[in-house]
């Protein structure tokens, strides 16, 4: 898979240990490690929108996301092939993982 064929999904967990099951059910569904990014600590995620920004995320959820972190809760990204976007989700939510989108960023996609 090419990084321009390939797609980033991710979700915010509330604890450490559902964003563990989930990367363990992601690596036991045959991703690799180097798909799969963590980040746990406030410290992580400084600079942490930018990233998510180059790698597909708009830069409003990306923040959003960086502040998420912030805040205590736990990301897993997950880098995947454009046909195993609802598997990857459905792995992540299976294990307490959900997409935070904010009422004022979702009010504006509808």
């Amino acid at each position: 898979m090419t990084n321009d064929e390939s797609r980033m999904l991710v979700n915010v967990f509330e604890t450490i240990g559902h964003a563990e099951r989930a990367v363990g059910s992601l690596l036991a569904d045959g991703y690799h490690p180097g798909q799969i990014a963590v980040v746990e600590t406030a410290q992580e995620a400084h600079g942490l929108g930018p990233v998510l920004t180059r790698l597909g995320v708009t830069a409003e959820l990306a923040g959003y996301y960086e502040n998420e972190v912030r805040d205590g809760r736990v990301l897993v990204a997950v880098r995947h092939a454009p046909g195993d976007a609802d598997d990857v989700r459905t792995t992540l939510a299976r294990n307490g993982g959900a997409v935070r989108v904010p009422l004022w960023l979702r009010d504006r996609r509808t």
